[in-house]
């Protein structure tokens, strides 16, 4: 026969009971903490993952030296003025079947000398910066030398789905195009058709600027607006340098004070 209970007994049951924590307060609160452990390591590791996973691919030849940032400013997510054998741009130049390339820091510049092996090859140096949307850049670009028929410049906002090209060549003149990365190739849309600029240096230096504010381009060679564009068809991407080069062309670039500022 069972034993009856007092009532304070009963109690004491009653008490501990109480204070026995909840299965569904367990859960929550180990869910709260799965979320936020999950958000810091998207917070640490999500841009080197992104950049990994949005590689473009395209049917032209690439040559890359990979650089890499220094600690800047609080705005500035990269910056090198090179006075120094810099330890953030990688010397360590990468060749390929459609190109071949020397990287050296000579002179307060990065120099970068590239050999055609192949047609219609594009030479890209690639910062390691994370994709960008609004965002002020200049830098200092100087043909030293080069074969017939090349452009030099500067690729923004790259993307899977395109990219603007800010390009001159040695005869002094520039030009802002769009480049759509289609299944069957590469489309180009001229935004400025190839002008003859005369504040361009013929090998001399040119300090190069882009302002990029939403679909808003202002272009700027030597501190001159050469351009004022409007086009939405890219918003965020990649930024570097480029050189278009065909087999058995050459071209040597020097870059210096490279500076690239966000916008908020």
């Amino acid at each position: 026969m069972p034993t009856k209970k007092s009532k304070t007994e009963k109690d004491q049951i009653q008490a501990t009971q109480v204070s026995k924590p909840d299965n569904s307060v367990r859960v929550a609160i180990i869910s709260t903490i799965g979320v936020i452990a999950t958000t810091l390591i998207t917070a640490l590791f999500a841009p080197a993952i992104l950049k990994m996973l949005d590689r473009t691919p395209t049917p032209l030849s690439y040559a890359e030296a990979t650089l890499t940032s220094a600690p800047v400013s609080e705005n500035e997510i990269f910056v090198d003025d090179f006075t120094i054998n810099s330890k953030y741009w990688d010397t360590d130049c990468i060749d390929s079947d459609s190109w071949s390339a020397s990287c050296s820091i000579v002179d307060g510049a990065y120099r970068w000398r590239v050999a055609g092996l192949s047609t219609s090859s594009i030479a890209w140096l690639s910062p390691t910066l994370p994709p960008v949307s609004d965002f002020d850049l200049e830098f200092d670009l100087k043909l030293i030398d080069y074969s017939p028929e090349i452009f030099y410049g500067l690729c923004l906002r790259n993307s899977k789905a395109g990219e603007y090209h800010f390009m001159l060549n040695h005869r002094g003149d520039y030009s802002f195009f769009k480049v759509q990365h289609l299944e069957n190739g590469n489309n180009y849309i001229e935004l400025i058709p190839w002008t003859h600029e005369s504040v361009i240096n013929i090998n001399q230096e040119n300090k190069i600027r882009v302002n990029a504010v939403g679909n808003k381009f202002r272009l700027y060679i030597n501190d001159k607006l050469v351009g004022d564009v409007s086009d939405s068809s890219y918003s965020n991407g990649y930024i570097y340098p480029v050189i278009y080069l065909d087999k058995d062309i050459t071209a040597t670039i020097d870059i210096a004070r490279f500076k690239l500022t966000l916008i908020q």
